[in-house]
């Protein structure tokens, strides 16, 4: 089974503290080696936990690699699904989509 956030430390009080310290706030990642890639779990300044980070998967997935911990693709797994990412001079990630609303507009 993945990690979960009781694996690891309370990932909001974490946050909290490092939100109360930084100013304009920062947001905290909490990555784990498993044995198909990475776990992120991420805390967002401003917003809490949340599903997932594509931005904090990339950072995640440059720092394992820069630490010898993964290749240069990996999967970075978060609650709200998987990322796919091949790491080079650019890094690239591949995500599954799924629209949540459609949403008509009239401009002023």
């Amino acid at each position: 089974p993945p990690p979960s956030a009781d694996d690891g430390p309370d990932l909001v009080s974490v946050g909290e503290r490092a939100n109360r310290t930084v100013p304009g706030g920062i947001n905290v990642e909490v990555i784990r080696r498993t044995p198909a890639g990475l776990h992120l779990d991420v805390d967002v300044r401003g917003a809490g936990i949340t599903r997932a980070c594509g931005t904090g998967a990339a950072a995640a997935a440059v720092v394992a690699s820069d630490w010898g911990l993964v290749d240069d693709r990996v999967d970075v797994a978060m609650p709200g699904g998987t990322a796919h990412l091949v790491l080079g001079d650019t890094v690239t990630m591949t995500v599954p989509v799924t629209a949540v609303a459609e949403i008509d507009y009239l401009k002023a």
